[in-house]
């Protein structure tokens, strides 16, 4: 009895309700075309019923290569989110959609391969190759495979090397130049960096950025990946310095984002490619930088200073002007106290004759308060 009456329950409910029933909710769409609309919703029979209906050559290729893109997983304004079709897909293919043609989503150029490759979505990856989808087609400043790297996917990227991407593709414009191997290793991701170069990828390859240069030696200096991973990678597969070692050591120096208990062996590892880099001093000059920046901690520094670079009284210049914020990783306080285990000497003057603690020192109260009981604090009560 008591089953029964569950089953007529379940069976009014979905007569009253035969949204719930069919699994797909009715959603009040605005993409500008009644065909859009019906693709976002999944709903085969008008999607069928409006293909059929006559529109212009240009209209009818800017409709379904849009349609297309809405065939992957997304979330509508009004309905819960939606997933991939495959079976709307081939639809919209058969009925003369081209995998290949460029659409523009919030003003950015792409395809409907590098949107699944940006999506992680290797069904529908799959699906776009089988039709032809140009598995090196470019944009302005992408390829399928750099996006399968921006997203940090790797099973994307094999997909796609598998599948003949070119891996030393060079895209972009001024600061957007890079390759998909600059983008991996941007990353950290050694999984992806070793996949790329496994499959051919330049670690000497250099693209014009702007006025500088990128590469995957000056990313790596940036991001190492955890135990420094991508950087030796990077190395047994024959990175040389060439002739931007300079501009990686000052990358390590000013925007390190790897751990602090990594940094030493970081520096080391550039050092060995660029093995004259100190000749001029150079490690004291990026040494100064990286203390002018509030977001370097004092895992860089120490490693600059473990490698020759002086601690004298253009470090404490240097410390002067750090602008302390809510997003630094260590206070000057903390700084010095690096400075002086490495060799400051407490009662060195700068040439003007002035003494650490006056040139360190805020003037503003508040902070000239706080500085001075972190001093005190780190040093002992000898000095105030």
């Amino acid at each position: 009895m008591k089953k029964t009456c569950a089953f007529l329950f379940l069976f009014a409910w979905l007569t009253l309700f035969p949204s719930v029933a069919a699994a797909v909710p009715a959603c009040n769409h605005n993409f500008g075309s009644d065909l859009l609309n019906a693709v976002a919703d999944r709903q085969y029979d008008d999607v069928l019923t409006l293909l059929a209906q006559p529109m212009s050559k240009e209209d009818r290729q800017t409709t379904l290569a849009n349609a297309l893109m809405l065939t992957l997983s997304g979330r509508s304004t009004s309905c819960a989110k939606t997933s991939h079709d495959v079976e709307l897909f081939r639809i919209l293919i058969k009925s003369g959609a081209n995998v290949n043609t460029h659409v523009r989503i919030n003003a950015t150029e792409t395809t409907f391969l590098m949107r699944a490759a940006q999506d992680g979505d290797t069904q529908m990856a799959s699906a776009a190759l089988a039709t032809d989808a140009k598995i090196n087609e470019t944009t302005r400043n992408s390829t399928a495979l750099i996006e399968a790297t921006r997203s940090g996917n790797p099973k994307m990227v094999e997909l796609l090397l598998n599948s003949g991407a070119d891996p030393n593709l060079k895209v972009g414009e001024d600061s957007q130049r890079t390759t998909a191997l600059i983008q991996a290793t941007r990353s950290g991701n050694p999984k992806m960096v070793e996949l790329l170069l496994n499959s051919g990828a330049d670690p000497n390859l250099e693209v014009d950025e702007g006025s500088n240069h990128a590469s995957a030696l000056i990313a790596a200096a940036r991001s190492p990946g955890r135990a420094n991973a991508v950087l030796k990678l990077l190395i047994q597969h024959g990175l040389q310095n060439k002739l931007h070692g300079t501009s990686a050591i000052k990358e390590f120096a000013t925007n390190y984002q790897g751990a602090d208990e990594d940094a030493q062996e970081c520096l080391k590892l550039l050092l060995i490619l660029h093995s004259d880099f100190n000749a001029n001093g150079e490690l004291t000059t990026a040494l100064l930088s990286t203390i002018q920046h509030s977001y370097s901690g004092t895992a860089v520094i120490e490693a600059l200073l473990g490698r020759g670079a002086t601690a004298d009284w253009r470090a404490v210049l240097a410390l002067a002007n750090r602008r302390e914020g809510r997003n630094s990783k260590a206070s000057r306080a903390r700084v010095f106290e690096v400075l002086l285990r490495y060799g400051l000497d407490q009662d060195q003057t700068t040439p003007s004759g002035r003494h650490w603690l006056e040139v360190l020192t805020p003037t503003e109260p508040l902070e000239k308060k706080l500085f001075l009981e972190e001093l005190t604090t780190i040093l002992g009560s000898e000095r105030r």
